[in-house]
């Protein structure tokens, strides 16, 4: 009978073990597929939130609602602004100096001041800016150029030469300053604009926030963020001009 008892002790050990491995399994394997649908969920509201300005995003499935909380802010610059993401050479990076409206279009704040752009350090090539402002009713580009770095096969004839990381101070005080077009040649480049003195700058764009929710989202849901930089569109007439020929103004 001890025998017995001992055997049974020992196969009911090791069933419950197996029990247990095989609930905790089937729980990651569910927390896997409501990570996904999460994420997929905030990716989702994110789409809508563009689409129709809602904050709310509802989606069903065999597995009950699922639900994204979208939230929205202007992208604020606080001194010294840092593409988010590499430019590749030859790309231009785009930065506003002039306010945006609610519905995207060019206000009338300017930027009225002074500032310069950099490379990271070690940046080895060129560095090309087109500044657009407008005078009157006209729209005007003036175009700077720099070599950057001691390598005489990443130079363009005409840029100016001996130029360390950063472009020279650019004053744009007295303009109605509207876009830089930041240009990197011969290699990518991550870019920085300096404010040096002047107006703070605008707003780039909005910041949108989604929060997916899978599961049983009353209770403990299975959340996902996600987090995109919405920036404001370029309008075509200006992308035109960068292209037109002109002389680089140093």
């Amino acid at each position: 009978m001890l025998m017995i008892l001992l055997v049974g002790a020992v196969v009911m050990t090791i069933a419950l073990s197996l029990s247990k491995k095989t609930v905790t399994d089937i729980k990651i394997d569910t927390d896997e597929e409501l990570s996904k649908k999460a994420f997929d969920t905030a990716e989702s509201g994110i789409d809508y939130y563009r689409r129709t300005a809602t904050p709310i995003y509802y989606a069903a499935d065999e597995g009950g609602t699922r639900v994204a909380e979208v939230t929205a802010a202007p992208l604020e610059v606080s001194g010294d602004y840092t593409f988010e993401k590499e430019t590749a050479a030859g790309h231009s990076g785009y930065f506003w100096l002039v306010d945006h409206l609610d519905d995207g279009s060019l206000g009338s704040g300017y930027f009225h001041g002074k500032l310069e752009v950099c490379l990271q350090t070690g940046f080895a090539g060129a560095l090309k800016i087109d500044y657009f402002y407008k005078e009157g009713d006209d729209f005007k580009v003036k175009r700077y150029g720099y070599n950057i770095g001691n390598d005489p096969d990443k130079r363009v004839e005409g840029f100016e030469d001996g130029v360390d990381t950063c472009s020279k101070e650019l004053d744009f005080s007295s303009t109605n300053s509207i876009l830089l077009a930041v240009t990197p040649v011969f290699s990518p480049g991550k870019i920085t604009i300096r404010r040096i003195e002047g107006d703070d700058f605008p707003a780039q764009g909005e910041e949108i926030v989604s929060t997916g929710k899978a599961g049983d989202i009353d209770n403990l849901p299975i959340n996902r963020t996600v987090r995109i930089v919405n920036q404001y569109q370029v309008p075509g007439f200006l992308l035109e001009a960068i292209s037109a020929e002109g002389s680089v103004s140093n």
